[in-house]
């Protein structure tokens, strides 16, 4: 049985590629693993040799910037074809395990969404949203109350999510986002329409019930408002946000925020 030489020499490979001064060593590296595996490919041993290769394109699927370096984009597909075939034998390997809960890092939904602190009444804006195998978005827009203010307040209170996903919305939309088919986190505008003045949180999830066992939520506050400032130190000078004109007369209230470390909010 080959199993011992196996292991051996993979970590053998690994100890090069990591002390190694050549040039070429990670392509060395990738074609020593590569004999390995196909080598002793029905071999139970030999399936840490094709998790590492799926490592190597992981790791180049890393590089991909949108804007930038494209060349490893599809990287993410070739190491999830390599997982999934290790995943799918009988065996109980080290390289098995390993196959499986790459998979899963490989496979997880992320979605984050950002909107601006302010906007301009009746007018639509726009929200920046990163997201990764997600197909499909659901929003809620909630007017904000007294009681809603004070749960925001600390996010890690076990109270923050269900005072927010239990708010009543007065707008729900869900949204279509493009598709990639590459695993790889990308971004998007969607639009928001026009909103009266007032105080708004904008709750987005991956899953229609917002439920927050198997969906990932996020929640953003925002004001919309006529009303802008500049400021410098005790002198602040009141604008009309849309045109910059200045409101005459504006009576100004401050308030300030202060973190309390023993209260943790």
């Amino acid at each position: 049985k080959p199993d011992a030489l196996i292991d051996a020499d993979i970590q053998r490979l690994s100890f090069v590629k990591e002390n190694s001064t050549h040039p070429n060593k990670e392509e060395l590296y990738f074609n020593a693993l590569n004999h390995i595996a196909r080598q002793y490919e029905n071999v139970p041993a030999a399936a840490q040799a094709w998790y590492l290769l799926a490592v190597i394109h992981e790791e180049n699927a890393g590089t991909y910037k949108p804007h930038g370096d494209t060349a490893y984009r599809y990287s993410r597909i070739k190491a999830k074809d390599i997982l999934e075939k290790i995943a799918a034998k009988k065996d109980s390997s080290e390289g098995k395990v390993n196959a499986q809960n790459m998979l899963i890092s490989i496979r997880s939904k992320s979605f984050q969404f950002t909107v601006e602190k302010v906007n301009v009444p009746e007018q639509p804006f726009r929200s920046l949203v990163k997201y990764r195998n997600i197909s499909t978005l659901y929003f809620r827009l909630v007017k904000a109350d007294d009681a809603l203010r004070k749960a925001m307040e600390n996010q890690y209170d076990e109270k923050f999510w269900p005072a927010i996903t239990g708010a009543k919305p007065f707008k729900t939309w869900q949204q279509a986002l493009p598709p990639t088919n590459d695993l790889q986190e990308h971004s998007t505008e969607i639009k928001i329409d026009g909103l009266a003045p007032g105080e708004y949180v904008l709750i987005g999830s991956s899953e229609s019930d917002f439920a927050s066992g198997k969906s990932i939520i996020g929640a953003r506050f925002f004001y919309v408002s006529a009303i802008s400032y500049v400021s410098r130190e005790n002198d602040y000078f009141v604008l009309h946000r849309d045109n910059g004109q200045p409101l005459a007369k504006a009576a100004v209230q401050v308030w300030q925020q202060a973190y309390d470390y023993k209260l943790s909010k």
